[in-house]
């Protein structure tokens, strides 16, 4: 929940998150959202994802962790949400218009199933971090070595680096398996590895970037 709260006060300004499904990374990361906005008044914040159903999903988790009115005024038409008595607005997008996304300053994002996003949409989305260096939590299953791969690389080759010269990272990488959420049944588990091909069951359940023929992480 840390990441997000500390936004606009100096790196790391970047997360990346590959995780297995079902491990609960949405609702995780939308509880960060939902105890960081309210430390910054005055400020705007956004969650996205590939399609309006499931920044919905999102919606969900929001709503039923925050109150109703007066604290928290919810406007499922415009997807947004505001908090009128400090000034912060949290909106939810969908990923399919890229370019709509740039404009006004952002203190912080999440970028949700990165995976399956544009690239696009993390290019425009970072234009508006100019003024405010704000952070971005990017978080998904992994699916092939696309730009969320590049990105997650990059960033643990930047910890390395950080470590090596003893400063802290700009940019940090996680991951995790399936199996690290203990409300997964192991019995859930070990059936989809009976039924679905090796490498697919590599990428959805052990979170790993699946591409010719070579893995990462183990």
């Amino acid at each position: 929940m840390t990441f997000l709260s500390q936004a606009g006060k100096g790196p790391p300004f970047q997360m990346w998150v590959a995780c297995g499904t079902k491990f609960g990374k949405t609702a995780g990361a939308s509880g960060g959202m939902a105890y960081a906005v309210p430390k910054f008044p005055k400020s705007t914040w956004r969650i996205v994802a590939p399609i309006y159903k499931q920044v919905k999903i999102s919606w969900k988790y929001m709503s039923d962790i925050w109150p109703a009115k007066p604290y928290v005024v919810k406007n499922k038409s415009d997807m947004i949400m505001t908090l009128p008595g400090r000034g912060q607005e949290l909106q939810f997008w969908h990923g399919q218009n890229p370019e709509d996304l740039e404009g006004e300053g952002i203190l912080g994002q999440i970028n949700d199933e990165c995976a399956k996003l544009k690239q696009q949409v993390y290019d425009s989305s970072r234009t508006t971090f100019t003024r405010t260096m704000g952070r971005m939590m990017n978080i998904s299953t992994p699916r092939g070595r696309n730009w969320f791969h590049k990105g997650c690389m990059r960033a643990l080759e930047e910890m390395a680096r950080a470590e090596y010269e003893g400063r802290i990272p700009k940019e940090i990488f996680f991951t995790a398996p399936t199996s690290a959420n203990p409300y997964i049944p192991q019995e859930a588990i070990e059936e989809a590895k009976r039924l679905l091909p090796d490498r697919l069951f590599r990428q959805y359940y052990l979170a790993e970037f699946i591409g010719d023929g070579a893995v990462f992480p183990q």
